[in-house]
């Protein structure tokens, strides 16, 4: 795999490219957030030790289980896209003044 800094010279990416990207981050990036505080409520049922979460969640020693489950829960309510919709429908205008491109829906209709 090439170097970040060895792609540099690759042309840009379209516009319709960027913003496909950027909601596959989004979505995904909710789907993981879920994913994680779920995991911490289940290993906790468990009897997962606080330091053994931490540990398999790769945070930093002075960082609280609660306090990244908090920060994450926090994250989740601002980027839902009932708050935040930007993230879920793609760049806000492309660099040729175009309108953003419209939301497009998870569920296909029969």
């Amino acid at each position: 795999m090439a170097k970040r800094s060895e792609r540099r010279g690759a042309p840009a990416l379209a516009d319709d490219v960027l913003a496909a990207w950027h909601r596959e981050l989004a979505r995904q990036r909710h789907i993981v957030g879920h994913a994680e505080v779920s995991f911490v409520e289940q290993a906790r049922r468990a009897g997962w030790s606080e330091e053994g979460i931490s540990s398999v969640l790769g945070l930093d020693d002075d960082v609280e289980v609660q306090a990244h489950v908090d920060a994450l829960e926090s994250l989740l309510v601002r980027t839902h896209p009932s708050q935040r919709p930007l993230p879920w429908t793609g760049s806000p205008a492309t660099s040729h003044g175009d309108e953003p491109p419209a939301p497009t829906s998870m569920v296909t209709e029969e």
